[in-house]
This record gives C-alpha cells, structure tokens and sequence, in this order.
C-alpha cells in the first residue's frame, strides 16, 4: 500500500478508529498486542453509537468501520436494518429535532436510547466477541521481555497488514462514491467503471456481475444515482449489496491472513481510510 493510500483523509471514521491503539490501558506494552488495541477500537465505536450520527452517510461509513474491527463478524442484514428501517435509522440520528423532521411518531429520546443499547446487545458486542475469539485463538504470545511496546502505535488493524490494507480500501472506495475523500465524484462511465473495479479488488470473492452491469448502465438508477444526486437512494444501495460482501471479505482476509506487529514511524503516521 502507498503513502498516499495510507493517508486517505481526515475524519473519517475508519481513521479516526484506526488511529485508536490502546493509550487508557495504562500498558505500553501487551503479549498479546492485537486482543488490547481492538478491545480498545471496540469501545471507541460503542461509544460512537451511543452518541448517534449527524447523517444517513456518517451511519454508513460507521458501519462499515465497525464491520473491520468486527473483522467481519458482524450479519450481512445488519447493514441494511440500519440504514434501510427509517424507525432504526431515526432512533440513531443525534437530535431530536432531526428524528421528528425525518418522520411522523419518530423516536422519543428514552426509545432512541433504548434501540442502540439494543443493536449493541443483540448485534455489536457478539459480533465484537465472535471477534476476539476468533482472533484469540490465533494470537501470537510474546514473551521476550515485556510483550511487543508501543501497542498504541500498531501499523495495522488487528495487526494483520491483509485485513487492514482490505478495511482501508473499502472504506476508500465507499468515500469515493460520495465524491468524500480524495477522490473527485463521479461524473463519466470510465470512472463508474474504475470506482467498480476498486469495489470489486476489496471483494474478490463477490458475485456481483448482474449489480455491476446495473451500476454502469446510464439508464439505470445506479448510474444516475452516482453521478449526480448521490443521496438516501446511493446510500441504501451500497448497505444492502455492496458493504455485505466487503463484511465478507474482512471475515476471509482476517482469517487467511498472517499477525505482524509493526510500529508506525512519525513519517507514515497510523493509516488511515
């Protein structure tokens, strides 16, 4: 991966998590260095979701970042219930103002509460469980010395360069498709056609040829929705057949994939998507 893939963008939420190593554990140093810097990405996006979303697109981009940390473990539907089902979506907004302006009987504050307690009970904490067994299970022990130092300056998520180099580029070409980033929007069929070649390298074992043709075709919504309104439509879309299959491949790029602790220097900083 370049420098210049490493360094996406600013604020995203992928960057924001990945540049989270373990620094409230009070242990610089860890014998196993991937179970402490996840547990602590992990409760960085629970607290995000108990704080809600400003937007539809931030919920998204949330999403995915949580399907990496999950490495993958989280369900293929939960993308689309939270995107997808307006009351859900509603009860994540971040005002009440903005959930009684998105629909007639929104959620009251106490509900709004109460649905992401729920989404983290039933669907985050076992995704982030299943997780951390997984990854328990193949984690290396490091026992020279004291344990692998400078856990809050690990290079890569989970410690796997393949993982991470798949989450990172995920996330780029999600951003990419709102013109977000460092990508201009969309405007001609070579460029849909790139930006679908992007999506198809971070999901090599998609089978997604009917949805491609959909998505290049200038008569289709797809196309429309791309390159000019990129809105609620765009959003749904890429939640109900795009972020499954990148959750897909985190879960085998996690699996396939080799632990390597690797400090980041002050020159290439911690990547960021």
């Amino acid at each position: 991966m370049t420098a210049h893939e490493r360094h996406l963008s600013e604020g995203s939420h992928m960057g924001q998590v990945l540049d989270i190593g373990a620094p409230n554990s009070g242990r610089p140093e860890s014998h196993t260095p991937t179970l402490s810097v996840l547990e602590e990405q992990q409760r960085s996006l629970r607290k995000s979701l108990r704080e809600g979303f400003s937007t539809r697109r931030e919920l998204l981009y949330w999403s995915h970042t949580a399907a990496a940390v999950s490495v993958g473990m989280v369900g293929s539907e939960w993308f689309r219930s939270l995107i997808n089902d307006r009351w859900t979506f509603a009860a994540l907004l971040d005002s009440q103002t903005k959930r009684e302006r998105l629909m007639d009987n929104a959620p009251s504050v106490e509900l709004a509460k109460g649905e992401r307690t729920r989404i983290i009970q039933d669907d985050l904490s076992p995704a982030f469980q299943r997780a951390l067994r997984v990854l328990r299970r193949q984690a290396t022990d490091y026992t020279e010395s004291d344990g692998v130092a400078d856990i809050d300056r690990q290079k890569y998520l989970a410690l796997r360069p393949r993982l991470h180099e798949r989450a990172v580029n995920q996330h780029s070409a999600l951003r990419w498709a709102f013109g977000d980033g460092r990508h201009d929007p969309i405007q001609s069929r070579e460029e849909a056609i790139e930006w679908l070649d992007k999506v198809a390298a971070t999901c090599p074992d998609s089978k997604n040829d009917e949805w491609v043709q959909q998505s290049i075709s200038p008569l289709g919504d797809w196309w429309s929705s791309l390159t000019s309104d990129r809105g609620a439509w765009l959003e749904s879309q890429l939640a109900a057949k795009v972020l499954p299959a990148m959750n897909v491949s985190l879960r085998q790029a996690a699996l396939e994939g080799s632990e390597m602790p690797q400090k980041a220097t002050e020159d290439d900083g911690v990547p960021t998507g």
